[in-house]
């Protein structure tokens, strides 16, 4: 098992043990971005490589897109299963799915190519429940 294979299945086995669609959400996106700032900070040489050989990392990158928008659309099941979340089509979640991944990357490109980007707890914590939860009062 690779690097990325045994970070997913870590990554899994943390959000089995939630029950809340909101716990896991949010126990899968920390988990995520301080998997990336662990990262950053071990790969610093490999930063520069990112920007000049992308296409080296699309295979890499496609596994990793199709596995958070699995996982989050089960998430986002759990939800609706359970009330948290509104009813939603299949295209609706694919939607929402592939959106969560979007920002999730950006976030974490962030992370690893700027040092000095840094998330304290509960910014972390606010983009989580904004992203679950939206911005409604």
């Amino acid at each position: 098992m690779g690097d990325i294979e045994a970070a997913q299945a870590s990554v899994a086995e943390i959000v089995k043990k939630e029950e809340s669609a909101n716990r896991k959400f949010h126990v899968l996106i920390t988990g995520m971005f301080a998997d990336v700032k662990l990262k950053a900070n071990k790969f610093s040489i490999f930063k520069s490589d990112m920007y000049e050989n992308h296409y080296l990392f699309g295979s890499i990158l496609k596994k990793r897109d199709s596995h958070i928008e699995e996982l989050t659309k089960d998430i986002l099941i759990l939800g609706i299963s359970q009330h948290e979340v509104k009813m939603m089509n299949n295209a609706e979640m694919g939607l929402w799915a592939k959106m969560i991944n979007l920002t999730l990357k950006a976030i974490g490109n962030k992370m690893f190519m700027e040092d000095d980007f840094n998330l304290a707890e509960n910014q972390l914590s606010f983009i989580v429940d904004s992203l679950f939860n939206g911005v409604r009062s």
